[in-house]
């Protein structure tokens, strides 16, 4: 039994070895970039709000005190965090547990711990991830809310968990879905009064001293940011409802969430029914994200995995009580236990075996051009022309250099240059007088960056082979050189090595 918990609660620590997530390292070495003085969303341009970077400075902090590489104090901080959530839900849960039998005990515990530490995977420390370790407390004072315990938790924990929430749900605009559907079912349940409740109003305050916060202190957000992805990233339409139903995300999870929602009825509906909104509205977060990308749902994953836990267990104790078998039984209880987990986790395995990544790192491409990197511009600056935020990170996380363009990636040019998708289109590269404002500022920001930083490294994606330009023969040298400052510095390069098509060019003079 004890190995059902510490198994879970230990996998963390295999976050430790490479590879690092690749938007987790995007987003730490802009936060790295804003701590040394650069400015956000003028000198370093990206969609996200600011809480993510906000969130990365203490494992920046931390690395700089401790002098370890950044993506171990990043994977250190999380597991802090998840060890503080998990503390905060064992506290908050210590009422309810009387109402539960001890499998449904065991195995929510179990789960939940599955959800945090091993579900993730590749996607540790992703934003969705995050989401899951900061709501998982407000989840749970939720039940105590509804389920009007007697012993209420102190206005200091109240807010902490409050506080906590609303950190994770700043994170993405989609993510305030979660308080939404939270506090409606608090407000369906227990009637209006209880948006008055220090926990929704300590959510509510938060959240609008964040935007306040934004407006004054980072007027570039809304001014610069918000328009250019509104004009340019792709956002939720009609359109992409079909795919998003039929995809490997959406069906699979709402079928679980309906599934495991009718053996949850012998549960009190205090207990049930927000850990089911809790995973309904984890779920429509990421599908109205639009991308229907594997990330967007790690979060609603994690909720179902514990529902699942609540469910079976919820069935498993019911028979054991049919059976006449007395709680006090072990032998029934752990063996039910162990095989619920050993199913869930042999699935999971089955479709992402455990640090695969990690073993296979040194020789994958992103281990090989690591090293590289590593090598020949280890503590200097790189110029990585990619629409992709990978492979350029985590490579030059673990590698120790910086990239040398304010912008996380050029995604921008296969928004304004995508084809059709048949291979057939040549892209026509406008002339900067034809250009808009976002493409300008590119083109020009890049050109303006390699004279600046003189780095000892490009390293050029081929286009044709990033599925964002959907087969637009697209050169990214070819483009940047018709500024006439891009194409002076590039005489000062030589290829060095192409490595599964990503070439890379050394600077040969100072």
């Amino acid at each position: 039994m004890i190995a059902l918990l510490a198994v879970p609660a230990l996998w963390g620590l295999g976050q430790f070895w490479p590879p690092l997530n690749h938007d987790v390292g995007a987003l730490l070495a802009f936060t790295r970039r804003m701590l040394a003085g650069e400015t956000l969303y003028t000198d370093l341009i990206d969609v996200n709000p600011p809480m993510v970077f906000w969130l990365n400075i203490p494992a920046v902090l931390l690395a700089d005190a401790l002098s370890i590489p950044t993506p171990q104090s990043f994977v250190a901080t999380v597991l802090a965090l998840t060890v503080a959530s998990v503390a905060l839900t064992i506290r908050l849960a210590q009422p309810l547990m009387a109402q539960l039998g001890p499998v449904t005990q065991l195995l929510i515990a179990s789960m939940a711990l599955f959800a945090l530490n091993v579900l993730p995977a590749h996607s540790f420390g992703q934003r969705e991830h995050l989401l899951l370790i900061l709501t998982l407390p407000y989840l749970v004072l939720t039940m105590t809310r509804l389920a009007g315990a007697t012993a209420q938790p102190a206005m200091v924990l109240d807010i902490t968990v409050a506080m906590l929430a609303a950190i994770g749900i700043a994170l993405k605009p989609y993510f305030l879905l979660v308080p939404v559907m939270m506090e409606g079912l608090a407000m369906a349940r227990l009637g209006f009064t209880s948006l008055l409740h220090r926990v929704p109003l300590t959510i509510l305050t938060a959240l609008a001293a964040y935007l306040f916060a934004v407006l004054i202190a980072m007027p570039e957000y809304m001014g610069f940011v918000v328009p250019l992805v509104q004009d340019h990233y792709q956002s939720f339409s009609l359109a992409v409802i079909p795919a998003l139903l039929m995809g490997d995300q959406v069906l699979p999870l709402t079928i679980a969430i309906i599934g495991f929602s009718v053996l949850t009825r012998s549960v009190p509906s205090a207990l049930a029914q927000p850990l089911l909104v809790w995973a309904v509205a984890l779920t429509l977060a990421g599908f109205f994200q639009a991308k229907g990308w594997d990330y967007h749902f790690v979060a609603a994953r994690g909720a179902v995995v514990i529902l699942a836990g609540l469910a079976l267990g919820a069935l498993i104790d019911a028979m054991i009580d049919r059976r006449r078998v007395g709680t006090g039984a072990s032998a029934p209880v752990a063996s039910a236990v162990a095989a619920v987990a050993a199913l869930v986790w042999f699935l999971s395995g089955a479709l992402a075996p455990p640090f695969a990544a990690q073993v296979r790192y040194a020789d994958s491409v992103t281990g090989r051009l690591a090293a590289v990197v590593t090598e020949r511009a280890g503590g200097r600056t790189v110029l990585w022309l990619s629409s992709s935020i990978h492979p350029q990170y985590p490579v030059l996380n673990h590698a120790g250099a910086t990239s040398a363009m304010r912008w996380m990636s050029l995604w921008l040019l296969p928004a304004l240059y995508a084809g059709p998708g048949d291979g057939s289109q040549r892209a026509n590269y406008r002339s900067p007088e034809a250009m808009g404002h976002a493409e300008n500022l590119l083109f020009r920001s890049i050109a303006a960056d390699i004279v600046r930083h003189r780095p000892a490294l490009v390293v050029v994606q081929d286009a044709a082979r990033e599925g964002a330009f959907r087969g637009v023969a697209f050169d990214y040298l070819d483009y940047f050189r018709r500024d006439p400052r891009f194409s002076v510095e590039w005489q000062s390069y030589r290829l060095l090595t192409q490595i599964d098509g990503v070439r890379m060019y050394q600077r040969q003079q100072p």
